[in-house]
């Protein structure tokens, strides 16, 4: 079994830093739990990139992973060895978002 490794995009690095903030300024150790949650999913993903179904046949290169309970999708692409993370964005914004990161 291939061992893969993580890379993040400055936008997904950005992604996560506003998720913890606003979950922070919403309770004080919630913007920890999200990260703890972030973790978990980046760990299964990390172990098995293919677990999670792609986003469309049209689309059978990108796949996303739901953050539980905190209601975050990570958007990544698995080349040969390299899993890149190019979002991790509330199921509250606009999809038009994580589209546009992977037009430029």
């Amino acid at each position: 079994m291939p061992t893969y490794s993580l890379q993040f995009t400055d936008e997904a690095r950005q992604d996560i830093v506003d998720g913890f903030s606003w979950f922070e300024d919403k309770r004080k150790g919630l913007g920890l739990d999200f990260l703890l949650f972030l973790r978990a999913a980046l760990n299964t993903i990390e172990k098995n990139p293919y677990l999670y179904q792609p986003i469309s046949s049209k689309k059978a290169h990108i796949r996303r992973a739901i953050v539980h309970k905190f209601n975050y999708t990570i958007f990544y692409t698995v080349e040969k060895e390299d899993i890149s993370v190019f979002g991790v964005l509330s199921s509250k914004q606009d999809p038009a978002i994580w589209k546009k990161r992977l037009k430029s």
